[in-house]
């Protein structure tokens, strides 16, 4: 009477030990299986003129937000005052906070940062934007607008910060796609000297900062038309900054030399 229980036994014991196993096969795997990497975009727009970078966020426990701004190319020894609007850029608007009245270096650079009360909702999706003008002259020099991402959650917006330019001034765009540990860098310029190279690097710092060069870039060939595209790619790269990588693309003129500019935004999209 005691065997068959037995057989059933060493049966049972035998199919869970199986079960054990291939379990602890299973989940061994599954520690060790690597995720896709996902890829990471930055972007700017390139510009001979004032360039820099506001940076916004948001903390809905104090409801505060804090501001901070860096703005090189201005004119040198020369004050500027920096405003947070209510409404657009095309149709002016009321002035919410005052930044500052700020005094450029002798390299025409600023910067400074402020925390301004936030209200209930913090950054609102549209209807604030960022005006910079020279002190005594009422127009404006920069006017760009903030937009909000959501609401009652911590936002940090970064917002690039331009000279109103001449539309015949030379000007362009640079994309980067970081996947796999490979950069990819395209450049597309504009309204340059037709039939001439151009060379250009990504540097650590804001543009006007005198950066460290970090890597060369596929010099630009421009066509009949002034126009130029070039892509680069760049092995082992680990990560992208948040806001502290520029692309630099001197021009020599008569003049001297200018740069056509900007400082990258991570994680956005144009």
């Amino acid at each position: 009477m005691h065997l068959p229980r037995l057989r059933f036994s060493a049966f049972v014991y035998v199919a869970l030990l199986l079960q054990l196993i291939t379990t602890s096969c299973q989940t061994e795997e599954a520690v060790t299986l690597d995720s896709p990497e996902e890829p990471v975009e930055a972007y700017t727009t390139l510009t001979t003129g004032v360039n820099g970078l506001a940076s916004l966020s948001w903390q809905p426990a104090t409801r505060t937000v804090h501001i901070a701004i860096w703005i090189g190319g201005l004119q040198r020894n020369s004050r500027y005052t920096i405003s947070l609007y209510r409404q657009h850029c095309a149709s002016g608007g009321k002035r919410l906070y005052s930044i500052g009245r700020l005094l450029s270096d002798r390299r025409g650079r600023l910067s400074t940062s402020i925390d301004v009360p936030g209200g209930r909702n913090g950054i609102p999706r549209a209807g604030w934007f960022l005006g910079v003008y020279r002190t005594g002259i009422s127009q404006h020099l920069i006017c760009s607008e903030v937009s909000g991402s959501s609401f009652n959650e911590q936002q940090d917006i970064t917002v690039p910060l331009q000279e109103q330019r001449n539309r015949n001034a030379p000007s362009g765009t640079a994309s980067l796609l970081l996947q796999h540990r490979q950069l990819s860098v395209t450049l597309i310029v504009e309204r340059l000297k037709p039939n001439t190279i151009y060379q250009a690097a990504l540097e650590r710092g804001h543009c006007y900062d005198n950066g460290v060069p970090l890597y060369p870039l596929r010099a630009l060939r421009t066509d009949v038309y002034g126009r130029a595209t070039a892509q680069t790619i760049i092995p082992a790269v680990e990560a992208l900054p948040s806001s502290k990588w520029s692309i630099v693309i001197p021009l020599y003129s008569q003049n001297g030399t200018a740069n056509l500019c900007g400082t990258l935004l991570s994680n956005s999209s144009p």
